[in-house]
């Protein structure tokens, strides 16, 4: 039987560019590589209410507002019975000085430069709701 794992990841957008992060090689899902900020959603959370939580845990700032852009979804071969249901979400205002808590490395980026993202979603979301 295959599991959904719900995610939620939050492209945070300043000026033409987009916070990507180079994820932390201890991280079992995509470890070390270039990918949209984001996590898995706890029990009884709606996908904003995990976006807004792990906006705090990784970035340490507080959403002002966000919106909704799609939904993508994967497979690993970590979990191979498994698919991953990603939420995404725009923010474009933003509380407090962003810190790196999880990642490995943060960057800006610009927004055309979505192809160094290496989840084939990542790149998906932003190239049908961002790339113009």
């Amino acid at each position: 039987m295959v599991k959904i794992i719900k995610c939620a990841a939050f492209l945070l957008l300043k000026n033409g560019l987009m916070l990507v992060e180079k994820r932390a090689d201890t991280k079992k899902v995509y470890s070390g590589v270039i990918a949209i900020p984001g996590g898995t959603f706890e029990e009884g959370e709606t996908a904003e209410q995990a976006a807004m939580r792990e906006i705090r845990e990784e970035l340490d700032v507080e959403p002002i507002s966000m919106t909704f852009l799609g939904i993508e979804t994967d497979k690993h071969a970590y979990l191979p019975d498994s698919i991953f249901e990603i939420h995404y979400f725009k923010v474009e205002e933003w509380k407090g000085t962003i810190k790196k808590l999880e990642a490995a490395e943060l960057k800006w980026i610009p927004i055309d430069n979505y192809k160094e993202l290496a989840p084939k979603p990542d790149r998906d979301i932003v190239k049908k709701t961002l790339i113009l």
